[in-house]
């Protein structure tokens, strides 16, 4: 007598139940598994396109003011005294807004501050410790940001 042909008994029913169960667990565990790695893969690359967003947006930053008085340049037919003109108009423009920017830094540095007290007060003593270890790090990186 073959093993199929014992599968009519209650014996057999077990054993078929048995081999359906595994086989939906190994299938599970391989299309699991696949997504797990699909995830992974569009998590990094998600992760290397914003850092070369950021990086293209520091780039393009200066590129941009460039272009702008290039294609002023250009456009207008502008001569070179009126160039220098734009120039210095743009300079004090820029001045103006990096004054702006400095002197609401306290107003800026207070939000920030106070909204990490409000964390803080969630975080038990060993978050805390590691929360203070997480400040620390961003705000070297900030100061090292506004050094360059």
């Amino acid at each position: 007598m073959s093993v199929w042909e014992n599968l009519g008994g209650i014996q057999g029913k077990v054993a078929a139940v048995l081999i359906a169960v595994f086989a939906a667990g190994a299938g599970t565990g391989y299309f699991a598994g696949r997504w797990q790695a699909l995830d992974e893969r569009i998590a990094e690359e998600s992760i290397v396109r914003a850092s070369a967003r950021r990086a293209d947006y520091r780039k393009g930053r200066r590129g941009k003011q460039r272009r702008f008085i290039n294609r002023l340049e250009s456009d207008l037919g502008l001569q070179a005294a009126q160039m220098e003109q734009i120039r210095a108009a743009l300079r004090q423009q820029h001045d103006k807004m990096m004054e702006l920017r400095t002197g609401m830094r306290p107003q800026i540095e207070g939000i920030l501050l106070q909204a990490r007290r409000e964390i803080r007060v969630f975080l038990n003593t060993d978050q805390q410790r590691s929360f203070d270890q997480i400040i620390r790090e961003f705000d070297e990186h900030r100061q090292q940001r506004r050094e360059r």
